[in-house]
């Protein structure tokens, strides 16, 4: 039976016994109490018995939380149902195979959860392993018996890694260009990775390169491919060796990325195809090179790379040399490969429409015959089409001008032929031009001079007796070898007229006429004979036109008609008639138009009006105006009408004034006064002011003035307020309407009214200067609706304003709830309550109260839940939190925007046993004897700790118990253990105690102390042979209590005692548990010295030396320095000990015999020493009596002869009256070790 216990001294209640849950237990018990122990259970004897039903059915359900990838966490909780209100007991199984915690394999168990109606379990998974896959079942047990189980199956796959290769999936890169593939292995932080090595690869054969840089740590490789060949076409993969703790399955992960590299041929696209120095048109007879040239091709010394160049003639390739018909030799010029030039070149013996005319190509092929699939060659062509066409002369006929007969300077004429062929002037084949003229009497004409230049001329001189049309043509012909002749002709007709006097001009007239100038205009109807020359004739007198116009030239081209000449006159008189005509005149005489007239202007007012004075009014949109008429000798006739005309500037714009009511014109001989309306106010007014007479208007006069401001019409423009955040918004305007400003502005002012409260926040009003058009304003209230307007001003006042209702966006609350309370209900329990945030603080619309507890100081996620906002909800338990623990609590306010300030308070929760271990416990080496134990207090102490209990368990089987308590209020976590043997294993852990008692036990920490040098061999074991030539020394190199690290080898020496002569030496590994090392050619009876030194990582260690025989005889007899009396009945015997060099072995005791001489009965005697003693007091000796003594030395080798005698005679023990007294002596005696190699020490007096 399980006994469920409900306090820790009785059980009181009947429910307290619990029977496994079966059939065959069903029934009434009696339970007898035994004691009060926790483990029984107690119950009143007057319930008697217990009567056990059959339970109800046990429900297991197992849920599953977080993830079940590698590195994250997982949790696994089972759900028991209570059985008649009683708990039972919550086993994990994995395979069948009882779980227990293991933080070292990511296995914890959690403690036991309990509610109303069932107990629950978590069992957590963190971090995911691979070795956690595995069948999972959580049993509810009733003590031995399994009631239910619930089995769930978890399956851990390896974790999905990604390699990043940068490019992917597939890069083209163009012949020469550099490039720098990047690997990246992209792993989570939670698998705590490790990046074992990364591999390249090409077309799936490893990749080595110089160019290879790679970063374990940080799971990054770059292969640099330099300058980029046709070789390096392929795919390219990154493999990545990956491991991790949490992979634990006995393999690594690999991952990997490929990247196809195509490595393009360049483009060869400066290709060009060009006839050298031409442009078309091209001519037949030019011998020319038609050259295919590329620049800028580079294929940066790419063995496999071949650069083709091909010229084609009508699609057909042109073979390179000289071509059968002696026409064409297509050469290769020299050509730059470094420097990317290539050069193809046609020559032509002759170049002529009939066999050259036609398409020309340029194909230039760049190819690789690198054997790959990745690589793409480029190709590219260039076609021009030359049409060869025979060369074209011009030819140019003129004369130099018209003859006419009778007259000897004028009756000759000279024909030139000019004939210009469009040839370039440094061609060096040369074709003559051949001038052919055609008409009368052409035969004197002068043959062509420079006939294979590009400019031939030929004259003809013609004399002319008789009036009529001469015909002339001038033809040129250019001869090319093999192309047809090409000639050009250019005629003239040279016409020849009798001499007459000049035709009358016609339609004359006066144009432009103004009060002192005007125009004369007439018509010359033919030219009769040249030169004719035009004069005009006027005055004010129709009878007399004495005044004469400057002379006009008529044309000296006979073939004109209707020419029209125009002559000016000037320093006219105003409003006077003039008469006029025109006079032509040549060699042969002069003729005259008829009389015509016409009457100048009168003259305008020649000065403005007098006193033009404004002033302003009362009214600032009018104005009055004065002034008096031009002086009168400046009228020049009678004043007709005044022009005022105003202009208003408004912003450096000048507006004509026009208004309905403005009048323009006022018919007043004498000084004008009046008032004008329409203004606007505040404005610049400049107004000029004319007079007119019948001949027009004279000069103007100006004044302005500025009317009279007012309050701006207009509110500025383009009023927005943009930029809301919760405190602040912009505001943007533009000024008023310039035609409503009605001055200069002085400033803006804003003002916003809070719509819901009605009242203007204090930062209002604001006023900015007049060259603002935004700004910003800030301390607004969040969530609040403004009604805002901006008005303008001038020097008169403020005008209309501009309004914008904006609203502030939400924010955070900006106080905290109010009168937070704390209130314990138990140890892992409390209740947090307190009052709304005032309303002016919430700043929008709470959506939740966020209410939570943390551990002071922080050390785990706070204990937080969020709460839906309803009308009551200003309290929340907080559950789970742990015991013993000050909390920090808080509460507060959410809106939409985010989290208002906390209001908070601290508690602490009553205390318990802590229910972890402390942590981070580490052990570190100070030296060969001590360590340095130090750790962090528990995660969850569950109360104040008062005190550590350290667990030290050393490699000899004993351990160690170290309480470490508290010292006032600090209790230490650091604790220095001495008394340790060097290159000991020690192990550790440490507990902690609050006042309720001792926490668990942490995992252990083992740790080994410093080595040091070794100290002396022992057990070692001397074996010489029977002869005693021959010496093994033996010893066990394994457990050796002096090694104090790790025994590298040892040094084992031989040498005569004497120290004389080295003999023998040898170093010997620890590769075999037990040494043995033997010395050979010893000899029998002589002293050794057999040294032993260990040597391990820190160096040399203690020597151990030994004196050694490898076969002992019996020793030589000593020789007694002194014998002497004490007393009656005690003698002291002194002798020299015998040299170890001396003594055949070890001296391993001295025999002194003694005997009396007296004739009285008495025995002799003999008492031994050890070896090392010197002298001996002999007691119990009779007195009166005379002894002899004798000294011997023994060995392994037996006893040794003895030593002289000598006599020492004891006084008698009693003296009578008269009787003589024995004179006696007082020693002192020095005490002396025989210490090995021969070395003394004083021990004593």
């Amino acid at each position: 039976m399980n006994q469920r216990v409900m306090d820790r001294e009785q059980c009181t209640y009947k429910n307290d016994l619990i029977v496994e849950n079966s059939v065959n237990r069903l029934g009434t018990y009696r339970c007898e109490v035994k004691s009060l122990r926790h483990n029984n259970v107690t119950i009143d004897t007057t319930v008697g018995s217990v009567t056990v039903q059959a339970a109800g059915n046990v429900r297991v359900a197992v849920t599953t939380m977080g993830s079940q990838e590698v590195g994250e966490s997982f949790y696994l909780n089972c759900t028991v149902n209570k059985i008649n209100n009683v708990s039972l007991e919550i086993r994990w199984m994995k395979d069948n195979v009882t779980i227990v915690s293991d933080m070292s394999k990511g296995v914890m168990l959690g403690g036991i959860g309990e509610d109303a109606d069932s107990v629950s379990r978590v069992l957590n998974l963190s971090p995911i392993r691979l070795s956690h896959t595995g069948q999972y079942s959580c049993d509810a047990v009733n003590g031995s018996a399994v009631d239910g189980r619930a089995t769930i199956r978890v399956d851990i796959d390896a974790p999905y890694l990604s390699l990043s290769l940068d490019p992917s999936p597939d890069l083209s890169l163009t012949l020469g260009e550099e490039y720098t593939l990047m690997c990246a292995a992209l792993l989570p932080d939670s698998l705590n990775p490790t990046v074992a090595s990364i591999t390249w690869y090409k077309d799936t054969v490893p990749f080595t390169s110089n160019g290879i840089t790679t970063n374990l740590a940080e799971g990054t490789s770059n292969l640099n491919l330099g300058t980029v060949l046709s070789q390096e076409a392929g795919n390219y993969t990154c493999v990545a060796n990956v491991s991790s703790p949490y992979i634990d399955t006995g393999y690594n992960l690999i991952v990997s990325n490929t990247t196809l590299i195509t490595v393009s041929m360049p483009e060869p696209n400066s290709v060009v195809l060009a006839l050298n120095y031409l442009s078309p048109p091209y001519y037949a007879g030019l011998r020319r090179d038609l050259q295919c040239s590329i620049d800028s091709l580079y294929i940066h010394n790419d063995p496999t790379v071949t650069v083709s160049v091909d010229i084609l003639f009508n699609d057909t390739i042109v073979p390179s040399g000289l071509s059968s018909n002696g026409r064409k030799n297509l050469q290769q010029l020299s050509s730059n490969p470094s420097g990317g030039q290539y050069r193809k070149t046609l020559q032509f013996q002759y170049f002529v429409s009939s066999e050259d005319s036609g398409v020309y190509t340029c194909m230039v092929s760049v190819s690789s015959n690198y054997l790959s699939s990745y690589i793409v060659n480029a190709s590219i062509s260039r076609t021009n089409e030359y049409d060869i066409v025979a060369p074209k002369p011009a030819v140019l006929l003129n004369s130099t001008r018209y003859h006419l007969p009778n007259h000897p300077s004028y009756n000759t004429a000279t024909l030139m032929c000019t004939a210009t062929l469009q040839l370039i002037t440094f061609d060096f084949l040369v074709f003559p031009k051949v001038l052919t003229w055609s008409g009368p009497s052409v035969s004197s004409a002068t043959p062509a001079t420079n006939p294979t230049g590009a400019v031939s001329e030929s004259s003809l001189q013609q004399t002319y007796t008789t009036a009529g049309s001469y015909n002339y043509s001038c033809t040129v012909s250019v001869s090319v070898p093999g192309d047809p002749t090409a000639s050009t002709t250019d005629a003239i007709s040279v016409i020849v007229t009798a001499p007459s006097p000049p035709h009358s001009p016609v339609n004359t007239s006066a144009v432009n006429i103004r009060y002192n100038s005007a125009t004369i205009r007439w018509i010359v109807p033919s030219i009769a004979y040249t030169p004719e020359e035009y004069v005009v004739l006027y005055g004010t007198n129709s009878t007399n036109m004495n005044d004469l116009s400057s002379v006009v030239n008529g044309s000296t081209n006979f073939s004109i008609i209707d020419s029209v000449l125009t002559v000016d006159l000037f320093d006219l008189t105003h409003d006077t008639v003039y008469h006029f005509r025109i006079r032509s005149t040549n060699t042969e005489g002069s003729t005259e138009s008829d009389t015509n007239s016409f009457k100048t202007r009168e003259k305008p007012p020649t000065a403005p009006p007098s006193n033009f004075t404004i002033n302003t009014n009362t009214n600032s949109r009018s104005l009055s105006f004065s002034w008096d008429p031009p002086p009168p000798e400046h009228r020049n006739g009678d004043i007709l009408a005044y022009n005022l005309t105003c202009y208003e500037t408004v912003g450096g714009v000048v507006n004509l004034i026009t208004t309905p009511s403005f009048p323009r014109i006022v018919n007043e001989g004498g000084s004008v006064q009046f008032v004008l309306s329409g203004f606007r106010p505040g404005t610049l007014v400049n107004c000029t002011l004319t007079s007119s007479n019948d001949a027009g208007t004279g000069p103007s006069a100006t004044a302005y003035i500025s009317t009279i401001q007012e309050a701006p019409g207009g509110p500025p423009l383009n009023f927005v307020i943009h930029t809301i955040t919760s405190t602040n918004f912009t505001v943007s305007w533009e000024p008023p309407n310039l035609l409503l400003q009605y001055g200069t502005i002085t400033g803006y002012t804003l003002s916003c009214t809070e719509l819901e409260r009605n009242i203007v926040p204090s930062l209002f009003p604001i006023n900015y200067t007049p060259d603002l058009t935004n700004a910003t304003v800030s301390g607004l209230r969040p969530f609040t609706a403004y009604s805002c307007s901006l008005t303008a001003s001038n020097a008169v006042g403020a005008g209309p304003p501009a309004i914008d209702t904006p609203m502030t966006e939400p924010s955070a609350p900006s106080g905290p709830p109010q009168s937070l309370t704390l209130t314990l209900i138990n140890s892992t329990t409390l209740t947090l309550s307190w009052l709304p945030i005032p309303e002016l603080q919430q700043n929008g619309i709470l959506t939740n109260y966020t209410v939570g507890c943390n551990q002071i100081p922080p050390q785990l996620v706070p204990v937080e839940d969020t709460l839906e906002m309803t009308q009551s909800r200003y309290m929340h338990n907080i559950t789970g939190l742990r015991p013993g623990v000050v909390y920090s609590c808080y509460v507060f306010a959410n809106t939409s925007e985010g989290n208002g300030p906390r209001a908070v308070g601290s508690i602490t929760t009553g205390e318990d046993a802590p229910s972890s271990p402390p942590v981070n416990l580490t052990v570190s080496t100070l030296s060969h004897t001590s360590i340095l134990i130090d750790w962090a207090p528990p995660s969850t102490p569950n109360g104040v700790i008062i005190a550590y209990t350290l667990y030290i368990d050393h490699t000899n089987g004993t351990s160690t118990t170290v309480n470490v308590t508290r010292k006032g209020s600090v209790i230490d976590t650091v604790y220095e253990y001495t008394a340790l043997s060097p290159y000991q294993l020690v192990v550790v852990s440490v507990s902690a105690w609050t006042s309720i008692g001792e926490g668990p036990v942490s995992p252990i920490v083992h740790i080994t102390t410093d080595s040091y040098i070794p100290g002396p061999v022992v057990d070692v074991t001397y074996t010489p042979s029977s002869d005693g030539s021959s010496l093994n020394v033996s010893f066990s190199s394994t457990n050796q209590p002096y090694s104090n690290g790790m025994i590298m080898n040892y040094t084992v020496s031989l040498v005569l005692y004497t120290g004389r002569d080295s003999i023998q030496s040898s170093t010997v590994n620890t590769s075999l548990d037990n040494v043995v090392v033997t010395f050979t050619a010893l000899s029998k009876f002589v002293p050794y010295n057999v040294s032993i030194v260990a040597f391990n990582e820190i160096g040399r260690g203690q020597e151990r030396t030994d004196i050694v025989f490898t076969a002992e005889g019996a020793p030589p007899k000593p020789t007694i320095t002194d014998a002497l009396r004490i007393n009656g009945s005690t003698m002291f015997v002194k002798w020299i000990l015998i040299p170890i060099t001396e003594s055949h072995g070890h001296i391993s005791r001295y025999t002194i015999r003694y005997s009396p001489n007296s004739r009285k009965r008495q025995q002799p005697g003999s008492i031994s020493v050890p070896g090392n003693r010197d002298s001996v007091y002999i007691n119990g000796l009779r007195a009166g009596s005379t002894y002899s003594v004798t000294v011997s030395a023994n060995t392994g080798g037996g006893e040794g002869n003895s030593s002289d005698s000598s006599f020492v005679e004891l006084p008698p023990t009693t003296t009578g009256p008269g009787e003589s007294k024995e004179p006696t002596c007082t020693c002192t005696c020095v005490h002396i070790r025989v210490l090995p190699i021969n070395k003394l020490e004083v021990v004593g007096d």
